[in-house]
């Protein structure tokens, strides 16, 4: 019912899987989320049972090295979204869901495995050449990753 103008990018995966998984990057009213909507139910991390949905996945940009996460997923445990801040082992935050962006803004190719609920995993491979000029509209609108 507000005047709230919400910003979506929407990008598939280049992929042959049945259905097909597809990044997302949303900002309203200066909140920014980044979440793959994989379009199907996630299996749980069974270190977090006790305070959410988590989920595990792998992570990389282009030919770098994976990079393990458990992040939340979204209430029909479809999605799984990107933290906002994350701490590092020095106990130093770091607006990740920026840092992030901006990875995906100097990236070609970002990979993302993930683990369907009763499934084998399936990688997501997002084609993200020429999203920077579409980010950089984005991150001004949205400049800070919200509460």
């Amino acid at each position: 019912m507000g005047d709230a103008v919400t910003y979506v990018l929407s990008l598939e995966a280049e992929s042959s899987v049945p259905v097909v998984p597809k990044l997302v990057i949303a900002c309203s009213t200066g909140n920014l989320r980044l979440y793959i909507n994989t379009q199907t139910p996630l299996s749980q991390d069974p270190e977090y049972t006790e305070i959410g949905w988590y989920s595990v996945g792998r992570y990389r940009f282009g030919q770098e090295q994976p990079q393990t996460v458990s992040w939340e997923t979204s209430t029909d445990h479809e999605a799984i979204f990107v933290p906002k801040i994350t701490v590092d082992g020095s106990n130093m935050q770091h607006q990740f869901a920026l840092e992030f962006l901006d990875r995906i803004a100097a990236a070609q190719i970002l990979h993302f495995e993930y683990n369907p609920l009763n499934g084998d995993r399936t990688v997501a491979e997002f084609d993200v050449r020429g999203l920077a000029g579409h980010l950089i509209h984005l991150k001004t609108q949205c400049p800070y990753p919200g509460p």
